[in-house]
């Protein structure tokens, strides 16, 4: 037993999830060595197409966002160029399938009359059909190195350009981007997420779609595993990965019986890197809320309003050893006069506060901060409320 867990070992690789970071030591949870770089690539001649390029599978699950990569992706195998063939428009239930997805577009997320970009737009199948849609008045481009067709229509509309997107300004801000079907084949999809944001007018929308991570592990569907396939999105992970690139999600649902995640969201700068930048801030937080709140214990008592989960949660991570509060004060006598777990801050209730000298009353969820004022004044305290939530907000702000 001991042998086997030493061969584990020297297999196993560290890897670092491409949207979150997480580096774990991890075994692949799928490996394959014989799988074709590109599969939708029919070639008329036997022996071309028993030689063509194989490449490896080695899938990796991050443990923390769930995200699924493949680890042994080969780009050079994955060129995309007009022999590629992956239309689905010959299919009855596909092309009703396009009809729903434009719909709802139209009528649900207002892209009548706007200007909508579709990248990895393959023969132009779907975009075509949604300029064309009666009343839409959508003013169409489409990118993929793939595209075979005309560079546009009779009216020059819509537009295609026989190239991969490469983040290049087309000369135009777009209202919409869609992307269906293109995240997955992306070694690295923050990068393309990132590349849209210039592309885009303020508040503009992004429509994703992509094969859900969760459908295939779900069905044990291994056939939907394969080599252009190298990023595969559970719900956390694609939300994760949108919001790190300046966009607010707005929508999130399953779509194709369940097969695959369709995603809205919008290009807000409020928004932009909201995740990395708690991650940035996270070792320097402690330090600075306890030099905050040091200034107020110069005065006084400081007092935490709310014996449930925030509170609790703040008295752990910043005084474990009950120098910094008082106490921690709730309306609800069932808690009262005992003590919240872990540092054992002991639960009070607010008529005791008079008697306590309270310079400040720190409020974690500024929902209350009106109640709890009128509380406080009720019981003629002189003490100053701390809407920390906020507080912490306006700084971040003046420091981004």
């Amino acid at each position: 037993m001991i042998n086997r867990y030493k061969e584990l070992a020297n297999n196993c690789s560290a890897f670092a999830c491409p949207i979150c970071g997480t580096v774990a030591l991890t075994l692949p949870f799928l490996s394959h060595d014989q799988a074709p770089g590109l599969l939708n690539m029919p070639l008329a001649d036997f022996t071309a197409a028993q030689a063509v390029p194989l490449g490896r599978l080695s899938f990796n699950a991050c443990e923390k966002c769930g995200f699924l990569w493949n680890a042994a992706f080969d780009p050079q195998l994955a060129e995309y160029n007009d022999l590629y063939e992956n239309s689905s428009s010959h299919s009855l239930f596909y092309n009703t399938y396009f009809d729903e997805i434009v719909k709802d577009l139209l009528e649900r997320e207002g892209l009548r009359g706007k200007q909508v970009v579709e990248i990895g737009c393959g023969q132009g199948d779907f975009l075509r059909r949604l300029v064309n849609w009666p009343g839409g008045g959508v003013i169409g481009y489409g990118f993929d190195p793939a595209y075979r067709g005309p560079e546009s229509s009779e009216n020059g509309n819509p537009r295609f350009f026989r190239a991969k997107w490469g983040g290049d300004s087309p000369g135009f801000k777009a209202d919409a981007v869609i992307c269906r079907h293109i995240l997955e084949h992306l070694p690295s999809p923050l990068d393309f997420l990132n590349s849209l944001g210039p592309l885009l007018e303020e508040n503009g929308r992004l429509f994703l779609e992509t094969p859900s991570a969760e459908w295939i592990l779900a069905q044990a569907a291994w056939w939907d595993f394969y080599h252009e396939h190298c990023s595969l999105f559970t719900a956390a992970s694609i939300i994760r990965a949108v919001e790190q690139s300046g966009f607010c999600l707005k929508r999130l649902e399953r779509r194709f019986s369940g097969q695959y995640w369709w995603l809205a969201a919008e290009k807000e700068p409020r928004c932009a890197g909201a995740a990395t930048r708690f991650t940035a801030l996270e070792p320097t937080w402690r330090e600075k809320i306890q030099n905050l709140l040091g200034a107020y214990r110069t005065r006084g008592e400081l007092i935490i309003w709310g014996a449930g989960a925030k509170g609790v949660t703040f008295a752990n991570a910043l005084d474990r050893e009950r120098t910094l509060f008082k106490a921690v004060v709730d309306e609800n006598p069932d808690k009262q006069g005992k003590h919240i777990p872990g540092s054992a801050h002991q639960i009070i209730a607010p008529e005791t506060l008079p008697a306590l000298g309270v310079a400040a009353i720190i409020v974690l969820n500024p929902i209350y901060i009106e109640e709890i004022s009128s509380r406080v004044k009720g019981l003629g305290l002189k003490a100053e409320i701390v809407d920390l939530a906020s507080l912490l907000a306006g700084l971040a702000a003046a420091s981004a």
